[in-house]
């Protein structure tokens, strides 16, 4: 949303209709990482402010970078889990 403001000079995060566009457009590319083969994903938001669009180039490392701080909290609660459960095979 940094880059779009600036380029545009549009805040999109004060629009609540447009973010959940965004929102929308962004769990779809989510989804299409879900399979192993895709390297990259183009997020498009037609028409998102003043007849401009959103199109965002999202490779898998980047998209990776972006969630880390969920993997990481994820981790920690795995380790506990395996920690409580030593019948558990990992």
């Amino acid at each position: 949303m940094k880059d779009f403001k600036a380029s545009t000079g549009v805040d999109l995060t004060t629009n609540r209709s447009e973010m959940i566009r965004v929102r929308d457009a962004c769990e779809k590319a989510k989804l299409e990482f879900s399979n192993l083969d895709v390297k990259e994903v183009e997020i498009k938001v037609p028409n998102i402010s003043e007849n401009t669009d959103l199109n965002i180039q999202l490779t898998r490392p980047k998209f990776i970078h972006l969630i880390s701080h969920l993997l990481e909290r994820f981790q920690v609660i795995l380790d506990r889990l395996f920690d409580a459960s030593p019948n558990i095979k990992s």
